[in-house]
């Protein structure tokens, strides 16, 4: 009577879980060693010879060092993971936008962010760095901003439109801005249209720049108004004389009854320059003076502290004048006023104080 054969059973598979059934019941297949043997006359005892062999003891080492495939294969997300993941890029791209951050503090921020959230199934998943946001910014935000200005301009009948250049490197840069009263959102609205390098700022080349835009955006036969510096290129000086300037072009391709409007802030600078001609001091001289008086010499400044606390008043740093007179003069004035008493007492107190500032805080001149 022949012997029965041994095979591969419920008890074999749970204590040898490398080995499977092949293709007859008596044999089995090594994963490790891509091999199949028989079982039929030892059953337990073939698997553990199996085992012992050098053969096999060579691919356990090797399969144990080497990496499998699913490491090198990034897990898809599910479509809700996926959307909540895409909604927390473009947050990071905007919230860096917004807060005038630079793209490449992104590859800094998306490691600590992945450290300090390390329970956040979503926060793993981010890769938000420079060249991706860019792109969410440059393709999905930006259209998406430009899609609601335009969406809100069509029961909006006249805008104005405002441009000036700027250098940045070798290229002159021309933001294009329009500006227009919206009753039912707020007042009036200042938006941004397009940023566009320019090969130079000559009044043709500002004119094709401005009806493109607008053009573009479907928006040039609501222009009702041009604002922008006032130099010769963009009104043709004070009068407005001339047809080679931007504005004069503007009425001619246009609207005739388009209206110019010059740079407010040189205006009212113009007018307060002219104003402060008529004072007994020169207000640029003081506020210089005074800042290069205090700004580098630590024991003055200290003795300053000393008055402000003395006389119950809060210290503030005296701030710098600089050449772009609207920008600096008038914040320098101010934090002047705010300091005036405490100055005026330490130059009265002060030996030898130099005489332009002696003269600007005694009771004379007031």
């Amino acid at each position: 009577m022949p012997r029965r054969k041994c095979t591969f059973n419920e008890e074999l598979k749970k204590n040898f879980p490398s080995f499977k059934k092949g293709k007859y019941d008596w044999e089995v297949s090594c994963s490790i060693c891509n091999c199949t043997l028989s079982i039929a006359n030892k059953g337990k005892s073939d698997i553990e010879e199996h085992i012992k062999s050098s053969k096999h003891s060579t691919n356990l080492r090797a399969s144990t060092s080497s990496a499998t495939l699913n490491s090198y294969v990034e897990k898809r997300p599910t479509e809700a993971n996926l959307k909540h993941l895409k909604a927390a890029e473009a947050t990071i791209a905007y919230h860096t936008v917004f807060h005038h951050q630079s793209f490449n503090s992104l590859y800094c921020t998306m490691k600590l962010n992945q450290k300090l959230y390390f329970d956040s199934n979503i926060c793993k998943q981010l890769s938000c760095a420079r060249t991706k946001a860019t792109a969410i910014i440059t393709n999905v935000i930006a259209p998406f901003s430009i899609s609601q200005v335009l969406y809100n301009l069509k029961n909006i009948s006249h805008i104005s439109v405002q441009t000036d250049a700027s250098n940045h490197l070798a290229l002159k840069m021309f933001p294009v801005l329009i500006r227009y009263y919206d009753f039912k959102n707020g007042g009036t609205k200042c938006k941004l249209l397009d940023i566009v390098f320019e090969k130079n700022e000559q009044s043709e080349t500002i004119v094709q720049l401005i009806v493109r835009t607008l053009t573009q955006n479907s928006l040039l036969s609501k222009l009702t108004g041009f604002c922008a510096d006032n130099c010769n290129t963009n009104f043709g000086g004070r009068q407005r004389k001339g047809t080679n300037n931007v504005f004069s072009k503007l009425k001619s391709l246009v609207n005739q009854n388009i209206i110019g409007v010059g740079c407010p802030p040189h205006v009212l600078n113009n007018a307060i320059y002219h104003g402060c001609d008529t004072l007994p001091v020169d207000v640029d001289i003081i506020i210089v003076k005074i800042y290069n008086y205090f700004s580098i010499y630590t024991v003055r400044t200290e003795r300053l502290k000393e008055f402000a606390e003395f006389l119950d008043n809060e210290y503030k740093p005296l701030l710098y004048h600089s050449k772009t007179r609207w920008l600096s003069l008038y914040p320098a004035v101010e934090r002047l006023l705010l300091m005036y008493e405490v100055q005026k007492t330490y130059f009265e107190d002060v030996e030898n104080p130099p005489k332009t500032l002696q003269n600007a805080f005694s009771d004379v001149n007031i």
